[in-house]
């Protein structure tokens, strides 16, 4: 996708960017917790002030993350190693109790339990739920009349525990997890979040009578009840709950007021608590949040306007902008994380200094604070502070001046002793514990394979500045293998055990998980990764349904498709996002609307649809009740419009499109008849793309459409052309290339304003184009130049510049041997006879090798791939075969 520059917003943040320079503070280093040359510091999470103390979990190489406490006169220490050595106990859900702090912990005896800690001896183990090292995961940990209630796993589901203060354990409701998503008491979403007020215990239940609901466990039953917003087997889908003033709110719809904020008015009612105007137009309220002891949120008006607003327990006010009162139009309210002495807590996109830099082995070799004058500015996300009264924003700053790089990731701040305690990288220490008072070249990572052959690593991904790769270790074949960046590589799981391949592949990231597919006995299965614990087959999350085979076919940002067969005999396509249950693709019968999926998930617009004797409303009823979210996820999305592929026996394989008001119906048909015209998509921008299609006289021609107005053709290729290679998207338009006219191969573009045009030619000395590879804002690419040697060239829209030039193009170069990184500096692999490994360019100065990795015969660097602020590579040194390597951008860019 191509994301075009919202220009309001930029001058917004230039204006902004001007004015924390004015308004910066000083912060300082509470705890440098990891002593240890580890890059990226403690990374403190789940901050909680106890007895004056303030507790939080750090990871460090010696413990691994382990409950640590601080206090201004002591400092920082480990309070208890609770799983020894190096793997992680990872405390969280604090939570104090009658002068006791409880929290979630995992030993190497127990598993995760739940534990006790009075705040003066050692923690200890609270209750042994389930006995061995499976553990009971307990999680939403709640205060509760006088002990607490949280979930937890029992002998064959979930429950939800309620420990009184004698320290006896009572079962107050049963989740069975190991029935359908229907069953009555299942908690989904924020349902496993426990709200208590006056003993009722607030949660979102899936009700098999009325669906998913607000409801609530009284204190004397085991019985749920609840306020059934939509009558019948139809959700209100209650969502972003939160207590306030012994009152339960949270989003809910409604079929007469649409999606609103609702809130509990004493024990037995629930009401609107805002509503902007009439009607059953949801306001969509979002955002919402306790700050300075008010409710807040954000809702739009009738006209879709965006306002912020405010209830502190009684009548609700929309801030605006005005004379009297107003919200900062700089500072995103869905950016603000919480209030402090009566001003608001937020994150914001800046581009400063810091440098990220604690890379080196040796702690004595960081990058020192002097350096910071002459690094490169860098995108981060820092921490501010907004002044609403005064109409001030400030970023928050060390001593030197430096923005504190912030993330809110897992609890990471808390208000300890009136200052503001935060875990941030100052680009020295790493992330460590901050404290506010109102304000090299190249080297080996891991020699996986311990023999000149190589681990034949591929299929890399990254995942939370952590690396995964298919790799073969010479005793375990090709498995998945972890680098977590800092010299260490393990091997996730021997899923076909012994030296046999689970020929692993299809890595990918979705949602802050690792998923792949990989073979056992036979058998392919998909299998996910949260980056700890185990791998699990992706089988394991599910409880309504479970399959024999199952394999990755398509990956989006935010779902994928797999071709599976479930246990009750369903084979075909299905849908995963993550959250909740997979989805069946269904074929939809051509009895039902005209319209079904073929074999290759293509929707079938029958000719019979014109004879139906269902009219156009009942046709469009039926459409959007059973078939529209299938067409929807096949579809192209463009202003509105919806575009898919379709069969007629009439026209063929063409496109159609639809709206959210009416029935698919053919764009065009571009090959007039029953031949399909084969249709294309060739580029998919923001909001409009670019196909191939062929026309009547056999012609191969390109078009492009915005789902505004008619598809316009670009060009028809006649038989003057050669067939368009390799098209790439930069600057707005298609480049690809041609010998059309010419005995060399050139570098043409072509946008929906013009035709193509050339934009190297033989005039110019340049010919015979390949390997190109674009950036934000440069092209580069080889071609020969008027000696018919081999030079790199870099495009930037309009002039060429010969970066590099050589003699002789090697027989092996690929396209992996071009990396272009965010930042718009190149790495390519070794192309100089005398010298072999990764070159570098930055777009100022001349190209320089930053690897001699072998310096006789070729160590053919290829395979590039970004992860965190390294880039990695594959390369041969001759010893080791080729393994991974890589090389760290803040020690390349010099200036």
């Amino acid at each position: 996708m191509y994301k075009q520059i919202n220009k309001t917003f930029l001058l917004s943040f230039l204006s902004f960017a001007f004015t924390f320079n004015v308004f910066s503070q000083k912060a300082k280093l509470v705890a440098d917790i990891n002593k240890a040359p580890i890059p990226y510091g403690s990374k403190p999470e789940e901050f909680y002030v106890f007895k004056d103390k303030l507790y939080f979990s750090a990871d460090t190489k010696e413990h691994g993350r382990e409950l640590w406490v601080y206090e201004p006169k002591a400092g920082a220490s480990l309070l208890m190693d609770i799983r020894k050595g190096e793997d992680d106990s990872n405390p969280k859900g604090f939570c104090e109790i009658d002068g006791l702090l409880y929290f979630s912990a995992k030993d190497e005896i127990h598993g995760s339990e739940l534990w006790v800690c009075d705040g003066v001896n050692p923690p200890h183990l609270a209750l042994d739920i389930v006995p061995g090292t499976k553990g009971s995961n307990p999680n939403a940990i709640t205060p509760y009349m006088d002990g607490l209630v949280f979930i937890a796993y029992g002998d064959d589901g979930y429950f939800t525990y309620y420990l009184d203060k004698e320290q006896n354990l009572h079962v107050v409701r049963e989740y069975q997890l190991n029935v359908s998503m229907g069953t009555r008491g299942l908690p989904v979403d924020e349902g496993s979040k426990l709200l208590v007020v006056k003993n009722r215990i607030y949660s979102v239940f899936d009700y098999t009578e009325d669906g998913l609901e607000l409801g609530y466990i009284p204190d004397t039953t085991q019985t749920t009840a609840n306020y059934n917003v939509m009558p019948g087997i139809k959700s209100s889908n209650p969502r972003n709950l939160i207590k306030y003033k012994d009152q339960i709110y949270c989003v809910m719809e409604h079929e007469a007021v649409g999606r609103e904020l609702f809130g509990t008015k004493g024990e037995n009612s629930l009401g609107i608590v805002y509503k902007g105007y009439y009607g059953n137009v949801s306001s969509n309220p979002r955002s919402i949040k306790i700050l300075n002891d008010s409710l807040w949120w954000v809702a739009n008006d009738s006209l879709g306007n965006a306002w912020v607003h405010s209830n502190a327990g009684g009548d609700t006010t929309r801030i605006y902008k005005d004379d009297q009162d107003y919200w900062n139009s700089e500072v995103e309210f869905s950016d603000v994380l919480a209030s402090y002495k009566g001003k608001f807590i937020y994150k914001q996109r800046i581009k400063s200094y810091n440098p990220h830099a604690n890379i080196d082995v040796a702690r004595n070799s960081y990058r020192s604070k002097s350096d910071y004058s002459s690094l490169q500015e860098r995108s981060h996300s820092a921490i501010g502070i907004y002044n609403r009264q005064a109409d001030t924003q400030i970023i928050i700053k060390t001593t030197d001046g430096i923005p504190l790089e912030f993330s809110d990731r897992n609890g990471r701040f808390a208000i300890y002793q009136d200052q503001l305690v935060f875990c941030a990288n100052d680009g020295c220490s790493g992330d460590e514990v901050w404290a506010y008072d109102g304000e090299n070249p190249a080297y080996q990572l891991a020699d996986i394979s311990k023999a000149s052959l190589g681990s034949n690593i591929h299929n890399m991904v990254a995942l939370k500045e952590k690396l995964y790769m298919v790799a073969d270790d010479g005793s375990h074949g090709h498995e998945v293998w972890e680098y977590d960046g800092n010299g260490k590589a393990r091997m996730l799981k021997d899923i076909e055990p012994g030296e046999a391949s689970s020929n692993a592949c299809m890595l990918f990231v979705m949602d802050d998980k690792f998923y792949f597919q990989a073979t056992q006995n036979g058998n392919t299965q998909v299998f996910v990764y949260d980056g700890a614990g185990e791998v699990k087959e992706l089988n394991n999350g599910f409880q309504s349904v479970q399959f024999t085979w199952s394999k990755v076919i398509e990956v989006e940002d935010d779902k994928f498709y797999f071709q599976a067969e479930s246990t009750d005999g369903r084979i075909g396509r299905w849908l995963y996002s993550g959250e909740k249950e997979p989805e069946y693709c269904p074929n939809i019968n051509d009895d039902e609307l005209g319209i079904y999926f073929n074999r290759n998930n293509f929707p079938y617009w029958s000719a019979q649809k014109t004879t139906d004797t269902k009219n156009e409303q009942d046709l469009l009823k039926e459409f959007n009740s059973k078939h529209r979210k299938i067409f929807d996820d096949q579809a192209y999305h463009l202003n509105g419009k919806n575009l898919v592929l379709g069969f007629n026996p009439e026209t063929g394989y063409e496109p159609y499109i639809y709206d959210s008001k009416g029935l698919p119906q053919l764009l065009m048909d571009f090959l007039p008849g029953p031949k399909s015209s084969n249709f294309e998509v060739i580029i998919e921008a923001e909001d409009k793309i670019y196909f191939s299609a062929f026309n009547s006289n056999g012609k191969y021609t390109w078009w492009f459409y915005d789902g505004q107005s008619e598809p316009k053709q670009l060009h028809c290729f006649d038989d003057e052309w050669t067939y368009p290679e390799t098209v790439y998207y930069f600057q707005n338009k298609l480049y690809f290339i041609s010998e059309k006219g010419y005995d060399e191969k050139q570098l043409w573009c072509i946008d929906e304003k013009s035709g193509p045009r050339v934009v190297t030619k033989n005039s110019e000395k340049i010919r015979n184009v390949q390997f190109i590879v674009t950036g934000e804002s440069k092209m580069f690419f080889i071609a020969e130049d008027k000696d018919y040697d081999y030079d790199i060239w870099e495009y930037d829209g309009k002039d060429f510049k010969s970066i590099l030039h050589f003699n002789y193009l090697p027989s092996d170069f690929s396209m992996d041997s071009f990396y272009v990184s965010d930042e718009g500096y190149l790495f390519f692999a070794g192309i100089s006879s005398e010298y072999d490994g990764v070159w570098f360019y930055d777009g100022k100065n001349e190209p320089y090798v930053i690897s001699n990795i072998k310096k006789k015969d070729e160590s053919r660097p290829t395979t590039f791939h970004r992860a965190g602020h390294k880039v990695y590579f594959l390369a041969n040194d001759g010893i080791n075969g080729e393994e991974l390597w890589s090389v760290d951008l803040n020690d390349l860019v010099k200036y």
